[in-house]
């Protein structure tokens, strides 16, 4: 899951957003790492809360780190 807080400053609290995430290749994320990851939001209001440049929060049961939205928004 994602934490992400709203795109608009009236937009209320920030939100957990259901996630699929991987990286290319077969390494696995480790505390610490570094990396540029793939993330497939699944949530119909995930546009309201990630743009480019958009900060969040990884979440698995409290924080397990953070990001920043590179590019690649899109709706299916």
């Amino acid at each position: 899951m994602i934490l992400a807080l709203p795109l608009q400053a009236d937009g209320g609290p920030a939100r957990f957003l259901p996630t699929e995430i991987w990286r290319d290749g077969e390494a696995v994320l480790s505390p610490g790492d570094h990396a540029l990851v793939t993330i497939r939001v699944t949530d119909d209001h995930a546009q309201d809360f990630l743009d480019a440049a958009q900060r969040f929060t990884l979440w698995s049961r409290g924080q397990v780190g953070h990001g920043i939205v590179c590019s690649g928004i899109s709706a299916d």
